[in-house]
């Protein structure tokens, strides 16, 4: 899975790249190249292990279970994750975890509750498309 992501973000750079306009150069060498991409894999990872993160909450563990989740397909979700789909969900992680650090109020639970619900939602999607 992750050399599908690789792969993917790899061409959109490819694709992305313009030729300079002194002919035989390019607008990345290839350690720049590999640099960049090393650096777009490492952030999505980092994306996805902020949802898994979020989804490891204890609450976000009894909704998944309240909605017959199968761990292993969210999971599968989650590593297919990418472009908007992943940073919609990461954002909506981030908040979680945020809110986990934080500690539990009566406002920012109802909240939590609400975010790990539309998590899960968004999960769910990703998974059956």
């Amino acid at each position: 899975m992750r050399a599908h992501h690789a792969l993917v973000v790899s061409m959109s750079i490819l694709v992305s790249m313009r030729a300079s306009p002194v002919a035989g150069q390019h607008v990345l060498d290839t350690p720049q190249l590999a640099a960049a991409l090393s650096r777009e894999v490492n952030r999505a990872n980092a994306r996805r292990a902020a949802i898994r993160d979020a989804l490891s909450q204890p609450r976000a563990r009894r909704i998944a279970s309240a909605l017959q989740l199968d761990r292993r397909e969210v999971d599968a979700a989650v590593e297919a994750l990418a472009g908007p789909d992943l940073e919609k969900a990461a954002g909506v992680a981030d908040e979680i975890n945020r809110q986990a650090v934080s500690g539990p109020s009566s406002i920012t639970v109802s909240t939590t509750t609400i975010v790990v619900v539309l998590l899960l939602l968004i999960l769910v999607v990703v998974t059956l498309k």
